[in-house]
């Protein structure tokens, strides 16, 4: 593994980065409601933002499927809530994300305002934002002037990078667009023309977290290690729908002059949530 971007070689069979570990951090806990996902995170972060995933569960949210409601959000809040206060995260120290495709549904707008009139602040992103909390928790800063981020979600995709010191996102097709009558073709076309406006300079490593990666990094070996590098698109066969779809952004990502393709385990976009607020 390289120690710096001007080390990186032609090919990377394996990323062995390891991040430096946070010094007396504390237990942050956030819970992400997204547009198929209902998860929490529990991390230990100390004051530079160094971070380390202490646990993480994970569930369904309803939203895509229309099936979210209130009731259910809210037993699911105090749920995690519960859990995370056993694992030792102190109550003022768990925050609760929705992710900018769930809030699209009005259900959730709704159940958004029903949860501040309870006292449960509720931290809204739109695109943009996410992708640039995403980049924040994954992008490594020793690779940030020679990367970017993807993450490929159900609801939508961001792209990331980091671009004169700051970040920059842009959103295209998630791996449920066949939903919207989005057809292949349309959706490949997106997924290049947002491609397209990240610099050349940026273009040697892909970082990538969600959905569509976690199924690409579990087909390609059993998580010996935080990162996975992914294989080319042809390498992998899948005959569930939106893992199919989720197989054509990635296809229509994929440029032979971007070095490897890093999956991070840990990562995602609400950690960056909580990198923002610690």
């Amino acid at each position: 593994m390289p120690s710096s971007p001007d080390e990186i070689p032609a090919f990377l069979s394996s990323f062995d980065y390891q991040p430096e570990p946070p010094v007396d951090g504390k237990l942050l806990g956030i819970i992400e409601l997204g547009y198929s996902g209902f998860n929490s995170f529990i991390v230990r972060m100390d004051n530079e933002d160094r971070w380390s995933l202490e646990k993480a569960t994970y569930g369904k949210s309803g939203v895509g499927e229309g099936e979210v409601t209130f009731d259910q959000v809210f037993s699911q809040v105090e749920e995690f809530r519960t859990e995370m206060m056993k694992f030792g995260v102190k109550r003022n120290d768990i925050n609760l994300v929705a992710s900018s495709s769930a809030l699209r549904d009005r259900k959730v707008v709704a159940i958004a305002d029903r949860l501040r009139i309870l006292n449960i602040g509720l931290i809204t992103v739109n695109a943009v934002q996410e992708g640039n909390y995403a980049l924040l928790a994954t992008v490594p800063k020793e690779f940030a002037s020679n990367s970017f981020m993807v993450d490929i979600g159900s609801g939508n995709t961001k792209i990331s990078w980091t671009e004169g010191g700051e970040a920059k996102s842009v959103e295209t097709y998630g791996s449920l667009y066949f939903q919207s009558g989005i057809s292949d073709q349309e959706a490949r076309i997106g997924i290049k023309e947002a491609l397209a406006t990240v610099p050349d300079e940026n273009r040697s490593l892909c970082f990538m977290v969600g959905k569509i990666p976690f199924v690409l990094a579990t087909a390609t070996n059993n998580r010996n290690k935080r990162y996975t590098i992914l294989e080319s698109p042809e390498a992998y066969d899948f005959t569930e729908v939106q893992q199919k779809a989720g197989l054509n952004l990635y296809d229509a990502l994929w440029q032979e002059s971007t070095i490897s393709y890093v999956f991070d385990w840990d990562s995602n976009f609400s950690i960056g949530v909580l990198m923002n607020v610690n």
